[in-house]
């Protein structure tokens, strides 16, 4: 991501790493069930079957998890705070601090022991941004309002008013 001459990184996060825990439990199921397969199967077309279906999980149950977590970046400047996502196929989606009216922390019990939220924010003209299984959603959200009502025009009646 380009930045202007004098636009300030303020913090550059992926989601929380908590939802890498279904990839892992799938993980540890493949290794059991490729144990197991091992273990019952003698040589022969029923292990080339097992080993189909194992990867087949690997595939969608592993690597796709952990390669959309790995692509997905939450940056934050003194700006705006953009949100990219995808491995071939790349999506920004970008809010302007100066436009953000409200901002909100969703967190349910266990996202509260774990640090994460869900944040979302809404613009003037009433567009939203909403960006789950973020850590530090609580800090994350106070340098949103606070950075937001720095660079509001001082004309706009929203202005220090959050």
């Amino acid at each position: 991501m380009r930045f202007a001459s004098d636009e300030e990184l303020i913090f550059r996060t992926r989601p929380h790493v908590v939802v890498l825990a279904p990839a892992v439990a799938w993980l540890l199921l493949d290794a059991a069930l490729a144990g197991v397969g091992l273990a019952l199967l003698g040589p022969g077309p029923q292990r080339v079957i097992m080993w189909g279906v194992l990867g087949v999980v690997l595939l969608f149950g592993v690597a796709r998890p952990l390669v959309r977590w790995a692509t997905t970046v939450v940056t934050l400047t003194d700006r705006r705070l953009v949100v990219t996502t995808g491995a071939i196929r790349r999506d920004s989606r970008v809010m302007l601090l100066g436009r953000i009216v409200e901002t909100v922390v969703r967190r349910s019990g266990w996202e509260r022991i774990i640090g994460a939220g869900t944040l979302v924010m809404w613009t003037s003209e009433g567009h939203y941004l909403n960006v789950r299984n973020l850590p530090r959603a609580k800090w994350i959200a106070e340098a949103v309002d606070e950075l937001a009502a720095e660079s509001r025009d001082p004309g706009d009646p929203l202005a220090g008013h959050l």
